[in-house]
């Protein structure tokens, strides 16, 4: 995993493991649901 912060405060998250991915997906889509597409 590697992290990115820019200087407008926002930042990047880049996973390299798949199963990481789809873990994070899973939170996101829990917390803030229609954000992310379809599978």
């Amino acid at each position: 995993m590697s992290i990115r912060y820019f200087q407008k405060g926002s930042g990047h998250i880049t996973f390299k493991r798949l199963d990481l991915v789809e873990k994070m997906n899973d939170i996101v889509a829990k917390h803030y649901p229609g954000m992310l597409p379809a599978k």
